[in-house]
């Protein structure tokens, strides 16, 4: 169960794709989140592309589907959305950079 400081007090996810070899991993809202702001559909994938040696780039991508009703406040959770995944990442990468430290 997932804690958000934003839009929505909960949500509960579950990952369909775990793929270690490949650095990916996506999951969907089960219930509350974005699916309580009218989306019928809501899923995240985090990739990992190795760039060099010591460095890569993280690739974070949105899919989702939401209720016709709610479509014109769609781009205000957008950008909720978007600090929600860039903090995500952040916390990733401060804590692949510390593993060897």
């Amino acid at each position: 169960m997932f804690q958000a400081t934003h839009a929505f007090s909960s949500c509960k996810e579950k990952f369909t794709i775990v793929d270690d070899s490949k650095r990916v991993k996506e999951a969907e809202v089960e219930e509350g989140g974005f699916l309580d702001l009218g989306f019928n559909l809501y899923r995240f994938r985090f990739e990992i592309l190795e760039k060099g040696e010591n460095s890569c780039i993280t690739k974070g991508t949105v899919e989702y589907d939401l209720k016709e009703e709610v479509a014109a406040n769609a781009s205000s959770v957008a950008k909720v959305d978007a600090s929600f995944l860039l903090n995500i990442m952040k916390v990733v990468a401060n804590h692949i950079t510390n593993m060897d430290t």
